[in-house]
């Protein structure tokens, strides 16, 4: 479940990455698109003669500049209305995309990727010529080839030094073919360890999701929450969320509960547009009045608890939750000292009841209080409300951070991870600072030795995941797990994600912590 949870957040994070590429890609089309205006006037300045402008070329300079400098206002003025209509139409874009994540979605079905081999390995150097004598002896016989037979044509000496150049040519050749033979079998046999990773990778994928698959069935509310979790992984918002959430289930109840952490008012601009003053030649900024950004920032508060609620409505068809419960969040500010966060919107709805909502039509704070929910005025200077719901689990703002100088609170963690697995004889290796466990998977198809490792949130990056990698090949094992008490970001992820190697994040370590202990065996 830990690991389905991190699967979904990686692709959220590829998505998310496209987007950002897509922006500066168009961004820098705009930058570039000024910076041509810029050249083309400068070259017109250049091309006048002193003394001899003329009144066109003062009036087409002139346009040059205005062009440019409306330009740059256009580039900053699109960019502040892109954040405006991210923020604003949060929940429309929310009800526009789909809402339900399967546990299909999370399978590894594409084959293997087949990779070229490089150039310099696929494509042999040219041989050198045999015998480059030989083209002279085939020349037809005439007359007067045989009038000089009896000449020699070449020096004795100068066919001995080149018939030994030759030699070491093709020697050389030939040493240079037998080394790019051994890297391409070398090549080919690292190909096909990583095909074989990959299929075993599947298989394990599939393993996982097959169990998640049962224990939904059986009604376990850990599995549940996970599989609601999912959802809420895969979400897109705009940039600067913070996408840091817990969510629990209590069976009993069937209320399904989550916590969000929402982004401060510094998610919205101050200003509302940029013009450029032709008269005074300078691009200003509108701003916005600071009590309509407060409540604008509360509809986004609003529409976020809208839409997570109707993104878990879409999640949980056909699994016994009838209630769903939302607390946003926010962070405390640097003057208000030190706490948790403050809870600015709570809400608690029947999932029958919220389905027949037709929230395109809506007015957010109205419906988060139609429902019954509170939420915090814009007016207030420290906003905070009374939760209507409480969280009934532990929260991943609790759980310790990974100190590899005393590794043994996260030791029990591993073996307590390994033990859940169904591995067996778990014991340390000696990895410098790092901290790693053996232990051993019985399981038919995808069994044999596992590393099981932990880094802090400062390491969870790509470096740490390649190390871990070539632990795994050090070792011998069949793949691994990484457990940090961070998030791995997209680099360690997409590294992660053909080889034989699993990665959970804090917010598994959460849901780990909130298992049951299981009963030891006789």
């Amino acid at each position: 479940m830990a690991m389905a949870r991190q699967a979904a957040r990686g692709q959220r994070l590829a998505e998310e990455a496209a987007r950002e590429e897509a922006a500066e890609t168009r961004r820098l089309q705009a930058v570039e698109l000024r910076l041509a205006l810029k050249a083309e006037r400068e070259a017109l300045r250049a091309a006048i003669r002193p003394g001899f402008r003329r009144p066109e070329d003062s009036r087409s300079e002139k346009e040059l500049f205005l062009r440019e400098k409306q330009h740059e206002a256009g580039e900053r003025a699109a960019e502040i209305r892109e954040r405006w209509r991210a923020a604003q139409s949060l929940l429309a874009d929310g009800l526009a995309n789909r809402c339900t994540f399967f546990l299909d979605d999370l399978r590894l079905t594409e084959p293997p990727p087949e990779m070229p081999p490089p150039p310099e390995l696929a494509h042999p150097e040219p041989r050198p010529a045999q015998d480059p004598v030989g083209a002279r002896d085939e020349r037809a016989w005439g007359l007067a080839t045989l009038v000089h037979r009896s000449r020699p044509r070449t020096n004795p000496a100068e066919d001995e030094a080149a018939r030994l150049a030759r030699l070491a040519a093709q020697a050389q050749w030939a040493e240079q073919e037998r080394r790019r033979l051994e890297r391409l079998t070398a090549w080919e046999v690292a190909q096909e360890s990583d095909h074989e990773a990959f299929r075993l990778k599947q298989l394990w994928r599939a393993r996982e999701i097959e169990a998640m698959g049962q224990a939904i069935v059986d009604g376990d509310p850990e599995a549940i929450a996970a599989y609601a979790a999912l959802t809420l992984e895969r979400s897109v918002y705009p940039p600067g969320f913070p996408r840091d959430f817990d969510i629990a289930f209590d069976r009993a109840s069937g209320v399904l509960t989550v916590e969000m952490m929402l982004p401060d008012i510094a998610i919205l601009p101050l200003d509302t547009d940029v013009q450029y003053i032709q008269s005074s030649n300078q691009i200003v900024p509108v701003p916005i009045r600071g009590l309509d950004r407060k409540f604008i920032y509360h509809d986004v508060i609003a529409m976020t608890a809208l839409r997570t609620m109707h993104e878990l409505c879409g999640a949980v068809v056909g699994l016994p939750v009838s209630v769903i419960g939302f607390n946003g969040l926010i962070a405390r500010r640097s003057w208000e000292g030190s706490g948790p966060p403050l809870c600015v919107v709570s809400l608690r709805a029947t999932t029958a009841a919220f389905t027949h909502l037709d929230l395109s039509k809506v007015d957010a704070k109205a419906t988060v209080r139609a429902l019954g929910g509170v939420i915090a005025r814009p007016t207030d200077e420290s906003p905070a409300v009374s939760p209507i719901v409480t969280m009934p689990a532990r929260s991943t703002r609790d759980l310790p951070r990974i100190d590899l100088q005393d590794p043994a609170p996260f030791r029990l963690a591993l073996e307590r991870l390994a033990a859940d697995l169904g591995f067996d004889a778990v014991r340390s290796i000696d990895a410098g600072d790092a901290l790693r466990l053996v232990a051993f998977d019985d399981h038919p198809l995808v069994g044999g030795k596992v590393i099981l490792g932990a880094v802090p949130d400062a390491a969870a990056n790509e470096a740490s995941v390649s190390a871990f990698l070539d632990a795994i090949a050090t070792e011998g094992a069949v793949r691994g797990i990484l457990v940090s008490d961070g998030t791995f970001d997209l680099a360690a992820i997409r590294r992660a994600e053909r080889r034989p190697v699993e990665l959970i994040d804090r917010h598994g370590l959460a849901l780990l912590a909130r298992l049951p202990a299981r009963p030891a065996e006789d």
